[in-house]
């Protein structure tokens, strides 16, 4: 459904990117998997949230290089307008 909507990536304040069960799934993690294979991204454990506008903030989130990785911590930085 997501990559369907030609988004850049996603986030939230959840502790993943899939279910809890996710390991098990056919592709195991697929939210994780499937986003990655498209070029997109899922960002977990994200907070305040609720104090960005639906559109228009800049997201700054430099992973990590970690060799064979999928995943890496990152520092999220968002921008917005003082409008």
């Amino acid at each position: 459904f997501l990559i369907s909507k030609d988004i850049k990536g996603w986030g939230s304040e959840t502790i993943g990117t899939d279910a809890g069960k996710a390991g098990g799934m056919e592709p195991p993690f697929p939210a994780h998997t499937l986003m990655h294979k498209a070029n997109r991204y899922g960002l977990a454990s994200l907070c305040n949230l609720d104090q960005l506008p639906p559109k228009g903030a800049i997201l700054i989130a430099a992973p990590l290089k970690i060799e064979h990785g999928t995943g890496s911590p990152i520092r999220a930085l968002a921008l917005v307008s003082k409008q």
